[in-house]
C-alpha cells in the first residue's frame, strides 16, 4: 500500500441489492477504464453502473445517493460497500469514474 492510500475493506453488513436482483437486464453501454476493467450503464439508469473485467465477469458496482447524499457514488462488491478500514464509512465519490479507481484499489489490496 502506497502512502496516503486508504487501507480498504468491505462493510460486514449488506447495503445494496446488486443490478442483477433490481432487473435492470443486459447492459446498453460500455466504457473501457484501462486495467481491464469495463464501466457498464444500462439505458435510462443514470444513478448506477456496472464494473466488469474485459472478460464480462461482474465484480461490483457504484451506485449515486448513498447515504442519502447526491453525487455521492458509492462502490459496492455483493451488496456491501467498499469502506475506509480505519473509521468504517463508505468511501464516496463525486462521479461514477472514480469508483472504478476505488475498486481497482481494493483489487490490488485483495479485499475483493
Amino acid at each position: 500500500m502506497q502512502d496516503g492510500e486508504p487501507r480498504l475493506a468491505l462493510a460486514a453488513e449488506f447495503g445494496a441489492l446488486s443490478p442483477a436482483v433490481r432487473g435492470l437486464g443486459r447492459t446498453a453501454q460500455s466504457w473501457d477504464m484501462g486495467g481491464g476493467l469495463v464501466l457498464t450503464g444500462w439505458s435510462g439508469v443514470h444513478h448506477i453502473y456496472g464494473i466488469e473485467r474485459a472478460d464480462g465477469r461482474v465484480l461490483g458496482w457504484v451506485q449515486d445517493g448513498a447515504d442519502g447524499l447526491t453525487n455521492a457514488w458509492a462502490v459496492f462488491v455483493d451488496g456491501r460497500a467498499v469502506i475506509d478500514a480505519e473509521d468504517g464509512q463508505p468511501l464516496l465519490s463525486p462521479r461514477p469514474q472514480d469508483g472504478v479507481s476505488l475498486l481497482r484499489l481494493a483489487l490490488q489490496q485483495r479485499v475483493l
